[in-house]
């Protein structure tokens, strides 16, 4: 189950025009990524990455800012070795 500090991997970078235009940081496909925290959305479940940092964003409302998150079926989480073979 992904939660926070899982590492991931990304499965799906493809973004809507719209999307490229509002946040110039994004996951890369087949590239790690350990994840920093698991929210819920309008939209369901979506997560923040340690390793990618965008400014905030102003929310549709115009009330206030957000940092932009990602889809979480954008990734997959990636297997813990044993502990024999670390």
């Amino acid at each position: 189950m992904i939660k926070f500090g899982s590492r991931v991997v990304c499965i799906n970078d493809q973004f809507s025009d719209e999307q490229i235009a509002m946040i110039p940081n994004r996951p890369v496909r087949d590239k790690e990524y350990t994840i920093d925290e698991v929210m819920i959305t309008r939209r369901g479940k979506a997560v923040t990455l340690v390793e990618i940092d965008n400014p905030p964003l102003t929310h549709p409302t115009g009330l206030g800012t957000f940092i932009p998150s990602f889809d979480i079926n954008r990734f997959k989480e990636m297997e813990e070795l044993p502990a024999e073979e670390v």
